[in-house]
């Protein structure tokens, strides 16, 4: 059995598409399984772009979606399951919701970075002014029930926490080891840090935590596996392929440079 883990995509369809194309050619099997490992939208800015691209593959493929703490933060404004709704528009939720308009917005986070206070200021007037909001005492608060389609608001419905298979655990952050996956915390599962999960039964492969490629690619300890390389910030987007007949050591990382669009191999 395989399951093949994707990493935090955060708005970079250009290279989920990239990602996707050369793993469906080079690496799917019959029977393998796609688990994305949460934080599909937000400071990128191709969000909708992503969510639609996951939902035709969900058509052709079986696939396991989770939650990140982006998409909670997200589904508690769409009046959905969630936590810290108050931060989602600081956490580049703008980004996510100009990717429904029909702004031309800059091709990369990375790129938006360059851009001058005054480019960042004209941008922001012109996609918030397209966003279905509300006018409360003279700020602009977005109108989320309007903003997405039913089909996406479902999409973030039905995010589940985690994953556990026979020989791994997918979750977005950590796991508490002391509670089985079904009474997790969400707010451990989606937001904390730094937890070594010794202790848990499996191997836990997650994101949320931007690492570089070089840290991933030499790590000593395989009870933990982070494949969250920062694609967003330039750096990469990974895949492991989660094979059950191998040691995890011997899992095969698929990478996408942001910079260039380059598919690289290791392991």
């Amino acid at each position: 059995m395989r399951y093949i883990g994707i990493g935090d995509i955060h708005g970079c369809f250009d290279e989920l598409k990239v990602l996707m194309e050369y793993l469906i050619k080079n690496i799917y099997k019959d029977g393998d399984i796609f688990v994305f490992l949460g934080d599909y939208i937000d400071r990128g800015f191709q969000s909708k772009q992503v969510i639609d691209y996951l939902l035709e593959l969900k058509e052709e493929y079986t696939c396991t979606f989770l939650k990140g703490n982006h998409e909670d933060m997200l589904n508690q404004n769409l009046g959905f399951s969630g936590n810290y709704g108050e931060y989602f528009l600081m956490n580049g939720g703008w980004h996510t919701l100009a990717s429904y308009t029909d702004v031309r917005l800059p091709e990369s986070y990375t790129e938006y970075k360059k851009m001058s206070r005054e480019q960042k200021s004209a941008l922001e007037e012109e996609y918030k002014i397209r966003i279905p909001h509300i006018k409360n005492y003279g700020s602009i608060v977005p109108d989320y029930q309007k903003v997405f389609s039913d089909n996406h608001k479902e999409f973030f419905k039905d995010l589940v926490l985690g994953l556990q298979t026979p020989f791994c655990l997918f979750v977005h952050s950590t796991v508490d080891v002391d509670y089985p996956l079904d009474k997790q915390c969400p707010k451990t599962v989606l937001w904390e840090r730094n937890s070594d999960c010794l202790g848990w039964p499996t191997v836990v492969v997650h994101g949320h935590t931007p690492i570089k490629l070089e840290i991933i690619k030499n790590v000593e300890s395989y009870n933990k596996i982070n494949i969250d390389t920062g694609c967003v910030f330039g750096d990469y987007l990974t895949a492991i392929v989660c094979d059950e007949s191998q040691k995890p050591e011997d899992w095969k990382l698929i990478h996408v440079s942001a910079k260039t669009k380059e598919v690289t191999e290791s392991r």
